[in-house]
């Protein structure tokens, strides 16, 4: 697991957790720190999932 990011708003919340590791071929950039623009996409769907709950 990568990381595991918690969004709240107006006393709700959720926790989501980015499956996301060094080790997937094509999420991380070959410095294996920056996202791929595929890993970015990834992450960004994955967050905006987790907004939407809140509109």
């Amino acid at each position: 697991m990568f990381g595991r990011v918690c969004v709240q708003w107006a006393s709700r919340s959720t926790c989501i957790t980015v499956d996301i590791d060094a080790n997937t071929l094509g999420f991380s950039l070959p410095d294996v720190v920056h996202l791929s623009s595929v890993g970015l996409g990834f992450y960004l769907d994955i967050l905006r999932d987790a907004n939407m709950q809140f509109l």
